[in-house]
This record gives C-alpha cells, sequence and structure tokens, in this order.
C-alpha cells in the first residue's frame, strides 16, 4: 500500500516538473536595442527561438526522472533491505530519484535552451545583456 502512494507521489512529481518545465520556455533574452532595426530583431529572434526549442525539456526531465527513478530505486532497495523491507525502500528511492533526476534535467534543458539563444543571438551581432 505504501509503494502505490510513492509510486503514485513520483508520478505527480514528475508531471509537475513537466508542466514548469512547458511553462518555463518563453525566455526572453536582454538585448541593448540601441541603434537595432525592432523588425530585423524580432525576425531574429524568433528564428534564434526556434532554434532552441529543438532541445526538448520536457523528455528530457521525463527521461532523468526515469533514469533517477531507477537509481534510487536500487539504492533504496539495498539501504531498504539493511534496515528490513527493501520494497519500502525502493519505492521512497525510486521516489526521490524520480523528483531529483527529472528536475535536474528540466533545468539542465531550459539552461542549454537559453544559452542557445543568447549565442544564436550574439552570433546575429547583438549586445546580449543577460
Amino acid at each position: 500500500m505504501i509503494a502505490k502512494k510513492t509510486l503514485s507521489l513520483a508520478s505527480t512529481l514528475c508531471a509537475v516538473a513537466l508542466l514548469l518545465a512547458g511553462c518555463a520556455t518563453t525566455y526572453t533574452p536582454v538585448v541593448d536595442t540601441k541603434g537595432i532595426d525592432t523588425i530585423k530583431y524580432q525576425q531574429d529572434l524568433a528564428e534564434c527561438r526556434a532554434l532552441s526549442d529543438q532541445v526538448n525539456a520536457a523528455e528530457d526531465g521525463a527521461t532523468d526522472a526515469l533514469i533517477g527513478a531507477g537509481i534510487g530505486a536500487a539504492a533504496g532497495a539495498a539501504l531498504g533491505a539493511i534496515s528490513g523491507d527493501a520494497g519500502i525502500g525502493a519505492a521512497t528511492g525510486a521516489t526521490l530519484g524520480a523528483f531529483g533526476g527529472g528536475g535536474a534535467g528540466t533545468l539542465n534543458s531550459l539552461d542549454r535552451k537559453k544559452n542557445i539563444m543568447n549565442n544564436c543571438l550574439k552570433g546575429r551581432g547583438y549586445k546580449v545583456l543577460g
């Protein structure tokens, strides 16, 4: 019973991480627009955003959540076996691993998207401030 609740919690946490990844994809860098043709800048920004959107933060977060769940389950089972209940240990480890792995994967992907957009704009001659 506890294992089902723990796995349900892991699923919920992963869903939240994926939702956050979807919400965080609207990054717009701060660019010094002095002397810049705003129409050309908007076109370049859209093209750079399209390039950065090739990084799928939700997919990366889900993949890392599964990897984290597997590693966490193995570690939890080992610790649980020592304490007397490998099943609960595995479920708890899977939950913590999924949450940690999913969150880390999503954040890494979002950082990659930001770097791609900034580098793209810099490569087109814009002064990206942040």
